[in-house]
């Protein structure tokens, strides 16, 4: 959807999918880029892994609705079990350490397909 507005608007941005985790083509890419670069993700540990690992190799990435109101927009009825809170420790960036207080605090993940018309938005713009 948000590739199709994108196309639709005919818009100057390009955006990259992972499905998950970074690879090496997913690395190799993002490398290359020499054009700003937005992350936004799922609100889980898993999600704000991969937004710590994008900042390390990219560290003028900007992280894209990454506030406590988008987390309270987007967030699910999914608990983190602990186990999977323990892994945000390793996080280092102030924002991503900051969402991980709130992912601590509430134990419920938020998926960013509920933030898809705030993304969408952001780029209609006429």
């Amino acid at each position: 959807m948000l590739s199709l507005t994108i196309k639709d608007k005919q818009l100057n941005q390009g955006i990259i999918c992972t499905s998950g985790q970074l690879n090496s083509a997913d690395i190799s890419l993002l490398q290359l880029c020499h054009s700003p670069l937005c992350y936004c993700g799922d609100f889980d540990p898993e999600g704000l892994s991969i937004a710590q690992k994008l900042l390390d190799l990219c560290p003028d990435a900007a992280l894209w609705h990454y506030s406590d109101e988008d987390y309270y927009r987007c967030i699910s009825d999914i608990a983190i079990s602990d186990k999977r809170l323990k892994s945000l420790d390793k996080l280092t960036d102030p924002t991503l350490q900051h969402m991980a207080d709130l992912l601590r605090k509430e134990k419920k993940a938020g998926y960013q397909e509920k933030l898809l018309s705030v993304y969408i938005n952001d780029l209609a713009i006429d």
